[in-house]
């Protein structure tokens, strides 16, 4: 029996046990991958999660948002609706509802590929925790190459199609095989840490006011920004805290910031405090022409 039909089999018979649907294995692509090359064959929206085994082996599974759709609806109303479903950030309960078929199409593999040496991956494997992407779920796995089996599944006679991605690790060497030390995960994670991205703001200034004022505003009002200037904008992470000094200025037709060298003794070449000079801000909505001091 080969690889294909034994998923085949294994995930129909699943499917059927867990849910009560029909489940097809309709394409199989496989390929042999670094953690870092397989971010790109993940798909970008659904369920990640890492799939476990006593002996520490570690590898993943991937819903695309069309095969989790299906899952909840078949653990949910009982069948899978037609149409396509829209995209979502994926669940602990999600997970969940997938675990049993994942965990019986794994062991089904397992069993019903007996003897080829592909299926002997898929044995001891369970479905684990959720991951919130598909970059951070790869640097949970082993610096070496994983067998990652891309399936293409019909789920409930045509009414949704989609993907399933398997990321297998493979077994581990002899004892006496194995290197002496693993190797550095460093490199990959500061490759993940760069590529992530960095929320700034800009604030020109900071406003408090009663709640009550607050309610009470209306369209149109002026709020005077005492204090604010130009060339004492503070740029501040996700956290609110001071990461620069910048003036405001444009580039072309957009606004832009200009970076400003660190005040004397503050390392994170944030200022603080505003100047003396006032400034206005308005409401949007408003016709009034802004006023300042």
């Amino acid at each position: 029996m080969s690889l294909l039909r034994a998923l085949e089999l294994a995930f129909a018979q699943a499917a059927l046990r867990e849910f009560g649907i029909e489940l097809a294995v309709t394409g199989l692509g496989s390929a042999r991958l670094l953690p870092e090359a397989l971010v790109e064959r993940l798909p970008s929206a659904g369920l990640i999660a890492m799939l476990e085994a006593a002996d520490g082996r570690r590898g993943l599974v991937a819903f695309c948002p069309q095969l989790l759709a299906a899952v909840v609806e078949a653990a949910t109303v009982g069948a899978v609706q037609p149409g396509e479903a829209p995209e979502r950030r994926a669940t602990t309960t999600d997970a969940a509802m997938a675990s049993g078929l994942v965990n019986g199409a794994l062991q089904l593999t397992a069993v019903l590929g007996e003897g080829l040496a592909e299926a002997s991956e898929f044995a001891g494997l369970s479905m684990g925790a959720l991951r919130a992407d598909a970059r951070s779920a790869s640097l949970c796995l082993r610096e070496r190459a994983h067998h990652l089996h891309d399936l293409s599944l019909d789920a409930g006679r045509g009414a949704r199609a989609g993907r399933i991605v398997l990321v297998l690790p493979p077994p581990d060497p002899p004892a006496e095989g194995r290197p002496c030390e693993e190797r550095d995960w460093r490199p990959a994670f500061e490759r993940a840490v760069c590529d992530g991205t960095v929320r700034l703001e800009a604030v020109l200034a900071r406003l408090s006011l009663p709640l009550a004022r607050v309610e009470a505003l209306t369209e149109g009002e002026v709020l005077p920004l005492d204090g604010a200037r130009l060339d004492a904008v503070e740029l501040v992470g996700a956290d609110g805290a001071p990461v620069a000094a910048v003036r405001l200025g444009r580039v072309g037709e957009r606004k832009a910031v200009r970076l400003l060298p660190a005040a004397p003794g503050d390392p994170a070449g944030a200022r603080g405090g505003w100047s003396a000079a006032g400034a206005s801000a308005r409401l949007p909505g408003s016709d009034k022409g802004e006023s300042g001091a």
